[in-house]
């Protein structure tokens, strides 16, 4: 979760998947009995997925955001270009016969 939050992975969805195999593991490993019996664990363990639900609908809303500043960026660069040959003056480029 530290390499997610300070942006030192590189493929989060192999981090996800990581984080989700290793919680996994832990409830097969503690089985029901051993996470009753302790209760840290346990309360641990119902908090996770919440959690971890909460950061993956976040990494998607910054996704998304990405996406849009890029969208936007690239109307902006289009609307500039189209600006640029607008203000050329097709009168001055006219190459017919004068009189």
């Amino acid at each position: 979760m530290e390499m997610l939050d300070s942006d030192k992975a590189y493929n989060d969805n192999y981090l996800r998947t990581y984080i989700l195999d290793n919680v996994r593991e832990a409830q097969q490993i503690m089985g029901a009995d051993s996470a009753n019996n302790l209760k840290h664990y346990a309360v641990l363990m119902q908090k996770i997925k919440p959690m971890l639900n909460l950061k993956s609908q976040i990494i998607n809303v910054s996704f998304k955001q990405q996406i849009a500043i890029r969208n936007v960026q690239e109307c902006q660069g289009k609307s500039n270009q189209i600006n640029n040959k607008m203000k050329i003056d097709p009168t001055r480029k006219f190459t017919g016969r004068r009189r």
